[in-house]
């Protein structure tokens, strides 16, 4: 059984993925394939939906309510004995510039600009490419298979012609 869902909003991928893990925890075989923007903030991958609005993040929890992590499509993958993830969405960060930055409200009212958005943990807040998924592919069991588009911190190749990405072109020979 096939899904397919293409430029999809957050609510329409959030709601896709809830349907696709119910059909996931029957079958013997659980695979998302995701292609499209990718962007990593801290040790976190997240895969951006066509309705991602870079000018209204804040917060971190606004940019968890607003993307889609990694962690969520490999929980979404279920209780399948073999699962596999593929995220061809290592792209250059379109929005590392807007999203590295923040108005800071001054005591006076003003605003104060250039000021690095805090993250987490202390961990760098935006980066190039997806980060490794280092501590949580050895939680991930011997049945899950991911498979990136790039090395950690790389940036994927686009196609010249503006056809299927190299990585995916790749794939289908």
């Amino acid at each position: 059984q096939t899904t397919v869902s293409a430029n999809r909003t957050n609510e329409q991928m959030r709601a896709d993925l809830l349907a696709f893990r119910r059909r996931a925890d029957a079958a013997d075989v659980a695979l998302v394939y995701f292609a499209g923007h990718g962007m990593r903030v801290g040790q976190t991958n997240w895969l951006l939906p066509t309705d991602f609005d870079a000018a209204s993040i804040a917060s971190d929890e606004d940019f968890e309510a607003r993307a889609i992590s990694h962690r969520t499509i490999l929980r979404e993958l279920g209780r399948a004995p073999t699962r596999i993830a593929v995220f061809d969405a290592c792209r250059d960060n379109p929005f590392i510039d807007e999203l590295q930055v923040m108005a800071v409200e001054n005591v006076d009212g003003s605003a104060s600009k250039n000021v690095k958005r805090p993250h987490k943990n202390d961990q760098p807040a935006i980066s190039r490419g997806l980060a490794d998924f280092g501590n949580v592919r050895d939680n991930l069991g011997k049945e899950t298979f991911v498979a990136f588009a790039a090395a950690p911190g790389k940036v994927a190749l686009d196609p010249a012609n503006g056809a299927y990405s190299v990585f995916t072109a790749g794939l289908l020979n």
